[in-house]
């Protein structure tokens, strides 16, 4: 458990040289000792190191892997992790229809094994498949969904719903976007992370969305709302 705690943090911080370092040493003990439950937790935390070097074919492999797994042990909480995987590699790969069927999978599964915190965040995940759908009403009702859901402590949900919420607003035309975007930057830095995989790109988009709504008042929104980044967590 150590071990792949200590992968999970260094893929946050993006030290994935160490990450995979730590995941392959796990995955090696948990097959030695036969843990199916540790083995997916160990081929998730490679899952995640494909989908930052958009090795989507690789995911796939390793998922199908995990899903061999489950089968073998007769639990489905094992199908979580691949399908949430694949859901995010369809969705970097502009696959929204699958994308959006995948979370919604993920989500069904998740409420059956009573994960709400799972829940939480693929409701967030799927916000990013409506707002490339231009649904922003619905991705607005996700992001927020997802946000009341989540605890106070997890910076990186609340940065995450945050850019979301941004991402809409700005989409909408509005500057207000620019600062809760300012306010999702600052709640990263502060917490010592980075951008998981598929959300580097929408944030990179979210940024020149941004620059276009704004022009040359970016980098003063930005620093307001990075100046109270608390503050945008309510509606």
């Amino acid at each position: 458990m150590e071990l792949e705690l200590e992968g999970y943090e260094a893929f946050k911080s993006g030290d994935a040289e160490r990450s995979r370092l730590f995941n392959t040493e796990s995955l090696a003990l948990a097959r030695d000792v036969g843990d199916p439950a540790a083995t997916v937790r160990a081929l998730a935390g490679l899952m995640r190191l494909g989908l930052r070097d958009r090795e989507f074919g690789e995911v796939e492999r390793i998922a199908r892997e995990c899903d061999a797994i489950a089968d073998a042990a007769g639990d489905s909480s094992l199908r979580r992790t691949p399908m949430h995987m694949r859901a995010e590699a369809a969705r970097m790969e502009g696959d929204l229809d699958r994308a959006r069927e995948l979370y919604d999978a993920s989500i069904r599964l998740n409420r059956e094994l009573g994960n709400e915190a799972m829940v939480a965040v693929e409701l967030a995940n799927k916000s990013w498949v409506e707002i490339g759908s231009g649904r922003l009403d619905e991705a607005e009702t996700l992001l927020h969904t997802s946000l009341e859901s989540s605890t106070g402590d997890d910076q990186y949900g609340t940065a995450f719903c945050l850019l979301g919420i941004a991402r809409v607003e700005l989409e909408r035309g509005r500057e207000r976007g620019a600062e809760i975007l300012g306010a999702a930057e600052a709640m990263l830095e502060q917490a010592g992370l980075v951008w998981d995989p598929a959300e580097q790109a929408e944030y990179e988009a979210t940024v020149e969305r941004a620059r276009a709504v704004t022009g040359a008042r970016l980098d003063e929104r930005r620093a307001a709302g990075a100046a109270h980044p608390q503050s945008f967590r309510g509606r």
